[in-house]
């Protein structure tokens, strides 16, 4: 499963002279975590999040305590005073399981994509959690059907809580193929490709 298989396109984005007043209307509006920050070019140059704002957009009540009240004129106007500017991204063929990977690692929310420098779209923790939660029959029909199209309607398919196990390969070539469809199909964790001789559902030979 790739990444642009399961990603936001086109998204939602801000520019560095966007107001913050107005990226925060966005988050809230569309229930967004963070916007990507384009420049006039489409490049990715920072990315703005709920913390972000929430950080740096208002003032610390023990500053406008310190000063008697809000202090006035250093909030920030616009969002490339308060982004995260060079963020880390993604290209579209990237495993989702690296992505993964990253968000367990990190705090971040989501991460633009990005193909030849510029955004393409976003993929979130959500996108992952709503990949992996699909139906085993679903994800069965479409390997299934990966697999008749490919001229390997003989493999036998079955998904089982988001492991595919396809029997039927018989060399390498084929082990490798099988993995590569078992892995595009969106919601799968996990491939097992059964050797031919190790599949229990082919006939005994008769005597």
């Amino acid at each position: 499963m790739q990444v642009i298989d399961i990603m936001t396109s086109p998204a939602r984005t801000a520019h560095p002279s966007t107001p913050v007043v107005a990226a925060l209307r966005m988050l809230a509006d569309h229930r967004l975590s963070s916007l990507p920050v384009v420049n006039d070019d489409g490049a990715v140059v920072g990315i703005v999040s709920e913390r972000d704002l929430l950080n740096r957009a208002i003032d610390a009540p023990s500053a406008a305590h310190r000063w008697g009240g809000a202090r006035r004129g250093d909030l920030p106007a616009e969002v490339r005073e308060v982004m995260t500017p060079d963020p880390h991204t993604v290209r579209p063929d990237a495993d989702v399981a690296h992505v993964a990977h990253v968000f367990s690692m990190m705090s971040w929310k989501a991460i633009p994509v990005v193909r030849d420098g510029r955004l393409v779209g976003v993929i979130s923790r959500s996108d992952i959690v709503r990949a992996l939660s699909r139906d085993d029959g679903a994800m069965c029909t479409d390997l299934e059907r990966l697999c008749s199209t490919a001229g390997h309607a003989g493999w036998r398919v079955r998904v089982s809580g988001g492991v595919a196990e396809v029997a039927g390969p018989r060399d390498a070539q084929e082990r490798a193929e099988a993995t590569r469809l078992a892995r595009s199909v969106v919601g799968v964790r996990r491939v097992d490709v059964v050797p031919v001789d190790a599949d229990p559902s082919r006939e005994a030979p008769a005597h």
